[in-house]
């Protein structure tokens, strides 16, 4: 093997363990945006039962237990990203 061609080589394999972390990288990004746009989704939904809760007493028995709920739904899907990239980063 001629030293060109094992430089080409050596080439080609440090681009292809680059581009598997590159992959792995940019799925665990992907991952964390996805999950915190449904956080984000899951805290509006409560946010809307939470404005919803003070209209009436109907509103106030049904609204406030679902913005709670919601609510705390959004925190621990929030806190869960967190860990998981906490994890990730080690």
């Amino acid at each position: 093997m001629t030293p060109l061609t094992h430089l080409i080589n050596s080439l080609i394999e440090l681009l292809e363990v680059e581009l598997e972390f590159f992959k792995a990288s940019l799925l665990r990004g992907v991952l964390s945006i996805v999950l915190l746009v449904v956080a984000s989704v899951v805290a509006i939904i409560g946010f809307s039962y939470m404005l919803e809760a003070g209209h009436g007493l109907l509103a106030q028995s049904y609204g406030a237990p679902m913005a709670s709920l919601f609510m705390g739904g959004a925190a621990l899907l929030t806190a869960l990203i967190l860990v998981g990239i906490a994890l990730w980063r080690r």
